[in-house]
């Protein structure tokens, strides 16, 4: 058995999450880190597959997204459209490339993440998104 991705970090209560990104290796060492600390995670290499996947199945708790996903929907479009059905849904973008998010509010329930980062750096913000969700509060957003 391997020793889990972020040892030392206390495991959180189990939320849907929708994990979005054009690269497999990404979607797959992020739906493992996010397992293993008790979440259910579903996958998505599209923005197009990550609607059909919310069609089918339901709204996630939380979307973590890449801004590019290749043609069709990008990270920011599928975010508008779920929020457009869930004003409350946390999100957080990954990117290498943070010039992508120009215009786009930042902060509260909307948060960024840049590639790469450290696997503890995306439990943490998860956690911080639920508390803030938890409370039933949010903080002011800041356009990038």
């Amino acid at each position: 058995m391997r020793p889990p991705f972020c040892m030392g970090l206390k495991r959180d209560r189990a939320m849907d999450i929708l994990a979005v990104d054009d690269e497999e290796a990404i979607r797959s060492v992020v739906a493992d880190l996010l397992e293993e600390n008790g979440h259910s995670v579903k996958i998505a290499g599209s923005g197009e597959e990550a609607l059909s996947i919310i069609d089918a199945d339901g709204a996630p708790a939380l979307l973590l997204t890449d801004i590019d996903l290749g043609p069709g929907i990008n990270g920011v479009a599928l975010a508008s459209k779920l929020q457009m059905r869930d004003p409350e849904l946390p999100v957080i973008f990954i990117s290498g490339r943070p010039w992508l998010l120009l215009g786009t509010p930042i902060g509260g329930r909307i948060q960024f993440l840049q590639k790469p980062f450290r696997l503890s750096q995306l439990v943490e913000m998860i956690r911080e998104l639920v508390a803030l969700r938890d409370a039933g509060q949010s903080v002011p957003q800041a356009a990038v």
